[in-house]
Protein backbone atom coordinates (compact mmCIF):
# COMPACT_ATOMS: atom_id res chain seq x y z
CA UNK A 1 0.00 0.00 0.00
CA UNK A 2 2.45 2.90 -0.95
CA UNK A 3 1.48 5.81 0.34
CA UNK A 4 -0.33 4.64 3.80
CA UNK A 5 2.15 4.88 6.23
CA UNK A 6 3.76 7.93 6.82
CA UNK A 7 7.31 8.59 9.25
CA UNK A 8 8.27 11.52 10.76
CA UNK A 9 12.29 13.14 11.14
CA UNK A 10 13.97 15.71 12.49
CA UNK A 11 13.30 17.35 8.87
CA UNK A 12 14.22 17.30 5.22
CA UNK A 13 17.81 15.65 4.23
CA UNK A 14 18.61 15.27 7.90
CA UNK A 15 20.02 11.71 8.33
CA UNK A 16 17.00 10.03 9.26
CA UNK A 17 15.79 11.21 5.83
CA UNK A 18 17.99 9.77 3.91
CA UNK A 19 18.02 6.76 5.62
CA UNK A 20 14.20 6.30 4.74
CA UNK A 21 15.02 7.44 1.01
CA UNK A 22 17.84 4.82 0.77
CA UNK A 23 15.65 2.07 2.53
CA UNK A 24 13.01 3.20 -0.43
CA UNK A 25 15.31 2.86 -3.14
CA UNK A 26 16.84 -0.44 -2.14
CA UNK A 27 12.98 -2.24 -1.28
CA UNK A 28 10.76 -0.37 -2.77
CA UNK A 29 8.73 0.43 0.38
CA UNK A 30 7.10 3.86 -0.13
CA UNK A 31 6.66 5.94 3.17
CA UNK A 32 5.37 9.48 3.22
CA UNK A 33 7.88 11.94 5.11
CA UNK A 34 6.34 14.50 7.90
CA UNK A 35 9.44 16.55 8.45
CA UNK A 36 9.48 17.75 12.43
CA UNK A 37 11.47 20.39 14.19
CA UNK A 38 12.82 17.78 15.96
CA UNK A 39 13.20 13.85 16.33
CA UNK A 40 12.04 14.30 19.78
CA UNK A 41 8.61 16.29 18.46
CA UNK A 42 8.42 12.68 15.83
CA UNK A 43 8.98 10.30 18.13
CA UNK A 44 6.49 12.03 21.00
CA UNK A 45 3.73 12.37 18.22
CA UNK A 46 4.42 8.01 17.56
CA UNK A 47 4.23 7.95 21.40
CA UNK A 48 0.66 9.90 21.13
CA UNK A 49 -0.34 7.87 17.95
CA UNK A 50 -0.23 11.25 15.76
CA UNK A 51 2.15 9.36 13.10
CA UNK A 52 3.02 5.13 13.20
CA UNK A 53 6.66 5.64 12.52
CA UNK A 54 9.59 7.82 13.46
CA UNK A 55 13.49 7.74 12.67
CA UNK A 56 14.96 9.23 16.08
CA UNK A 57 18.46 9.22 18.45
CA UNK A 58 18.14 6.80 21.26
CA UNK A 59 18.73 9.35 23.41
CA UNK A 60 15.23 11.31 22.20
CA UNK A 61 13.38 8.18 22.31
CA UNK A 62 14.78 6.39 25.26
CA UNK A 63 11.84 7.25 27.70
CA UNK A 64 9.20 6.50 24.80
CA UNK A 65 10.78 3.02 24.55
CA UNK A 66 11.52 1.95 28.53
CA UNK A 67 7.69 2.91 29.22
CA UNK A 68 6.96 0.04 26.76
CA UNK A 69 5.12 2.90 24.32
CA UNK A 70 7.15 2.53 21.69
CA UNK A 71 8.86 -0.21 20.07
CA UNK A 72 12.46 -0.60 18.36
CA UNK A 73 11.54 -1.89 14.51
CA UNK A 74 15.85 -1.30 13.60
CA UNK A 75 18.50 0.59 13.96
CA UNK A 76 20.16 3.03 11.32
CA UNK A 77 23.25 0.94 10.52
CA UNK A 78 25.65 -1.87 9.09
CA UNK A 79 25.16 -3.72 12.53
CA UNK A 80 23.38 -3.76 15.28
CA UNK A 81 24.81 -1.72 18.21
CA UNK A 82 25.67 -2.32 21.39
CA UNK A 83 23.04 -0.62 23.28
CA UNK A 84 20.36 -2.87 21.80
CA UNK A 85 22.12 -5.71 20.63
CA UNK A 86 18.88 -7.46 20.13
CA UNK A 87 17.43 -5.36 17.53
CA UNK A 88 18.20 -5.56 14.09
CA UNK A 89 20.05 -3.07 11.70
CA UNK A 90 19.02 -1.77 8.85
CA UNK A 91 21.26 -3.57 7.16
CA UNK A 92 20.00 -6.83 7.97
CA UNK A 93 16.76 -5.87 6.70
CA UNK A 94 17.54 -4.02 3.61
CA UNK A 95 20.83 -5.37 1.90
CA UNK A 96 23.37 -2.80 0.78
CA UNK A 97 22.23 -0.10 3.23
CA UNK A 98 24.78 2.31 3.49
CA UNK A 99 24.18 4.35 6.62
CA UNK A 100 24.07 8.01 6.10
CA UNK A 101 26.52 10.18 7.84
CA UNK A 102 25.46 10.66 11.67
CA UNK A 103 28.42 11.06 13.65
CA UNK A 104 29.83 13.36 16.01
CA UNK A 105 33.44 14.31 15.61
CA UNK A 106 36.70 17.01 16.89
CA UNK A 107 37.67 19.40 14.38
CA UNK A 108 40.39 21.91 14.30
CA UNK A 109 41.20 25.25 12.20
CA UNK A 110 42.62 24.75 8.75
CA UNK A 111 46.54 24.69 9.03
CA UNK A 112 46.32 23.28 12.42
CA UNK A 113 50.17 22.34 13.02
CA UNK A 114 50.56 18.33 12.27
CA UNK A 115 52.55 17.98 15.70
CA UNK A 116 49.18 19.37 17.54
CA UNK A 117 46.81 17.60 15.67
CA UNK A 118 48.49 14.27 16.13
CA UNK A 119 48.03 15.31 19.86
CA UNK A 120 44.88 16.20 19.93
CA UNK A 121 43.49 13.03 18.28
CA UNK A 122 45.74 10.91 20.86
CA UNK A 123 44.34 12.19 23.39
CA UNK A 124 40.65 12.03 22.36
CA UNK A 125 41.41 8.08 21.18
CA UNK A 126 42.71 7.83 24.55
CA UNK A 127 39.45 9.43 26.26
CA UNK A 128 37.18 7.49 23.64
CA UNK A 129 38.67 4.53 24.61
CA UNK A 130 38.30 4.65 28.58
CA UNK A 131 35.94 1.78 29.41
CA UNK A 132 33.88 4.31 31.51
CA UNK A 133 33.28 7.34 28.71
CA UNK A 134 32.84 3.90 25.93
CA UNK A 135 30.36 2.47 28.38
CA UNK A 136 28.34 5.47 28.61
CA UNK A 137 28.52 6.76 24.84
CA UNK A 138 27.32 3.11 24.37
CA UNK A 139 24.63 3.44 26.88
CA UNK A 140 23.19 6.41 24.92
CA UNK A 141 23.39 5.01 21.69
CA UNK A 142 26.70 5.94 20.38
CA UNK A 143 28.93 3.42 19.36
CA UNK A 144 32.58 4.99 19.53
CA UNK A 145 35.14 4.53 16.60
CA UNK A 146 38.45 6.68 17.52
CA UNK A 147 40.45 6.97 14.28
CA UNK A 148 42.87 8.70 13.05
CA UNK A 149 42.24 12.09 11.09
CA UNK A 150 42.90 10.44 7.37
CA UNK A 151 40.41 7.57 8.28
CA UNK A 152 38.11 10.05 9.19
CA UNK A 153 39.11 12.15 5.67
CA UNK A 154 38.16 9.19 3.78
CA UNK A 155 34.82 8.43 5.57
CA UNK A 156 33.50 12.11 5.03
CA UNK A 157 34.74 12.37 1.30
CA UNK A 158 32.75 8.54 0.80
CA UNK A 159 29.81 9.78 2.93
CA UNK A 160 29.38 12.91 0.89
CA UNK A 161 29.43 10.84 -2.20
CA UNK A 162 26.62 8.29 -0.34
CA UNK A 163 24.51 11.19 0.52
CA UNK A 164 24.83 12.57 -3.12
CA UNK A 165 23.57 9.47 -4.84
CA UNK A 166 20.59 9.38 -2.79
CA UNK A 167 19.13 13.21 -2.69
CA UNK A 168 19.64 12.79 -6.66
CA UNK A 169 17.94 9.77 -6.45
CA UNK A 170 15.21 10.66 -3.99
CA UNK A 171 14.89 14.51 -5.93
CA UNK A 172 15.29 16.11 -2.64
CA UNK A 173 15.30 19.88 -2.43
CA UNK A 174 16.55 22.44 -0.50
CA UNK A 175 14.18 23.86 1.65
CA UNK A 176 12.85 27.38 2.62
Amino acid sequence: QPGALSYGTSGVGSTHHLSQEQVRQLTGAELVHVPYKSGFAAIQDVFTGQIPISYSILSSGAAFIKSGKVKVLAQVGERRGVALPDVPAIAELAPGFEPPPSWTALFGPLGLPPAVLRRLNADTVKAVNRPDVSAKLSEIGFDPIANSPEEFAVLIRRQIDLVGRIVKAAGIQPTD
